[in-house]
């Protein structure tokens, strides 16, 4: 998966103040701003996800995430948690480091620690769902050696699958509580299925 898509030194800036997973994904895509769709956590928050899981299929990608940083991989969307611009902003990571963050240059973020990310994403091909298998046992491999290029996610971004991830993880007070919020927010989520044994990711 490491630069399958991304070119390097090419890099995407958000237009507006809530498209940075446009940025984000044009920036790991290796294509210009224009080539992605108009699909803003601004006009189209009920439907964020699953607009952009829809619009990868008919490029022939798909989207996993993972409640696991890749840190092996040289290209990756961490979903941070932020304040400053909204509640959740989505960057580009290479291993483990910041690689791009698409916000205008005064509200950048200089660098992303663990206690940051809320979920980790990888694009890849539609036809071929095993990568998403092969990129969590490459990170439960990590986690059993101490690697410290992959970090276990110690928050959650609120989403059916992180429900599901964190039962399988043991922690069914934080499961409970994430569901109750998800019943008082109306979304089109895409159907998602966990891609591994519960350390690490889940298929969108």
């Amino acid at each position: 998966m490491s630069g399958l898509f991304a070119r390097e030194g090419f890099v995407v800036d958000q237009r507006t103040p809530c498209d940075c997973m446009r940025g984000a994904i044009a920036t790991y895509l290796g294509v210009a701003y224009e080539l992605t769709p108009d699909i803003s956590g601004r006009h189209d928050a009920d439907t964020f996800w699953s607009d952009w899981a829809e619009w990868l299929a008919t490029c022939g990608l798909m989207m996993a995430t993972f409640a696991c940083a890749p840190g092996h991989l040289d290209r990756w969307i961490a979903i941070v948690g932020r304040t400053a611009q909204g509640p959740t902003h989505a960057v580009v990571m290479a291993n483990t480091e910041l690689l791009h963050d698409p916000a205008p240059p005064a509200d950048r973020m200089v660098a992303v620690a663990r206690e940051d990310i809320l979920t980790a994403m990888v694009i890849g091909p539609l036809g071929d769902p095993t990568w998403t298998q092969r990129i969590s046992e490459a990170m439960s491999a990590d986690l059993a050696a101490g690697a410290q290029r992959t970090w276990c996610l110690e928050r959650l971004m609120d989403a059916p699958w992180n429900v599901d991830l964190l039962r399988m993880r043991g922690q069914h007070d934080e499961a409970d509580a994430m569901n109750r919020r998800l019943r008082r927010v109306v979304h089109r989520w895409p159907a998602a299925a966990i891609a591994c044994d519960g350390q690490c990711g889940a298929a969108i």
